[in-house]
């Protein structure tokens, strides 16, 4: 069994994540995103396509989800994403739960809602999907959109199911039960095709429902579509994250335990067996190695790069500083691995960044400065000053 090297698995990343050379021109974006970005907090997918493209313009994003370019919908782990429109297949139909299985986001916290009402998923799912595909307009708002479909509901409920319904939440003082049950049922009414978020609305998000949003997205590839779109979900999880696990790829997909292995049933016969950091593992089987680029880079907070390397993507003792439950800051590079943090602070128009971790040569803080004040301009931001490492 081959054995990958920790510095084969960071150059491969850095290639897989086009992160060694800026992508431009047609097809650029779409090539920039092989599994996605996560758009969570807002406008994180926005930064880590800036790190890729190198044409990217401000406001581009907003405006390919508003013309159905770039679909931004709830997909892995329920979270919001962005990806080619065309490409929805793979990135929501894959997701979706056969028999036995738990839903993306449902699992494991539907399951206290679904016994106080005693109505299960199986029961629930169709009629949050019917009522999602009956909303004439877009909705503005998660809890508004929660009580919409809530009320649309209740009438159908058998008249026992309704009164609890109608009840408290668990979850909230200001939340009836039944706008709890839609909360945790919604990604998989999306992984389905009936509802996807449009462009934003400030800081709300806007939902598309039904007709309205399939009408405004370019069409589906049918060749990612259905099993083949299973089977490229394995293969693309391999090339950005591999060597991998089953429980690595279940745990980025959110999903639950027996949804895991039957996907990644479709890894095993896409990748070769590896060891890696003395565990088995699996990878693409791929030709020779690209060199690892030399010198730092700067990465925004939540970029995709970083994902599930805490192990072995970051130097001994900042993986605290780098993966924080929430408000995780930006990251330094030294030859592909983290060995420092950034955060920025913005006045008006000004912005001030701090460097952590590793103290940088006067070569070094050259780059890194040369990054911050593109970012800075592509936010519409002017760097003020700058603190480094001692």
């Amino acid at each position: 069994m081959r054995e990958i090297t920790r510095a084969e698995a960071v150059a491969r990343r850095l290639a897989a994540h086009h992160l060694t050379a800026p992508l431009c021109g047609p097809g650029a974006v779409e090539q920039a995103l092989p599994l996605g970005v996560q758009d969570s907090p807002p406008g994180m997918g926005e930064a880590a396509l800036f790190c890729r493209v190198g044409d990217l313009a401000p406001g581009w994003v907003e405006e390919a989800v508003a013309s159905g370019a770039l679909c931004r919908c709830w997909s892995f782990r329920g979270a919001p994403y962005l990806f080619p429109a065309v490409q929805r297949g793979l990135f929501l139909g894959a997701l979706c739960a056969q028999e036995g299985e738990e839903w993306i986001y449902a699992y494991p916290g539907f399951a206290p809602v679904a016994a106080r009402l005693g109505l299960g998923a199986d029961r629930l799912l169709p009629l949050l999907c019917q009522a999602a595909e009956e909303l004439p307009a877009p909705v503005t708002g998660k809890a508004e959109l929660d009580r919409q479909l809530a009320d649309r509901i209740a009438p159908r409920l058998p008249a026992g199911v309704r009164e609890g319904w109608e009840g408290p939440s668990l979850y909230g003082p200001d939340q009836r039960l039944g706008e709890a049950a839609v909360s945790f049922l919604l990604r998989a009414c999306a992984l389905q095709g009936h509802l996807v978020l449009g462009p934003r609305q400030g800081r709300s998000p806007l939902f598309w429902p039904g007709n309205w949003g399939r009408e405004r997205l370019a069409p589906a590839d049918p060749a990612l579509l259905g099993a083949p779109g299973q089977r490229e979900l394995a293969r693309r999880f391999l090339a950005l994250y591999g060597p991998a696990t089953e429980g690595e790829f279940a745990a980025f997909l959110g999903c639950c335990p027996r949804q895991g292995r039957r996907l990644w049933a479709l890894a095993e016969e896409v990748g070769e067996p590896v060891t890696f950091l003395g565990r088995p593992a699996l990878a693409l089987a791929e030709g020779d190695c690209p060199a690892t680029p030399r010198g730092v880079q700067l990465l925004p907070p939540y970029d995709p790069y970083l994902y599930g390397g805490r192990r072995w993507l970051c130097e001994e003792g900042l993986a605290g500083q780098l993966w924080k439950t929430v408000g995780n800051p930006g990251a330094l590079l030294r030859d592909g691995i983290a060995v420092g943090w950034w955060r920025g602070k913005t006045s008006g128009r000004n912005w001030s960044v701090r460097l952590m971790g590793s103290p940088l040569s006067p070569g070094e803080r050259e780059a890194a400065v040369a990054w911050l004040e593109r970012y800075a301009t592509f936010r519409g931001l002017r760097l003020k000053a700058v603190a480094w490492p001692e």
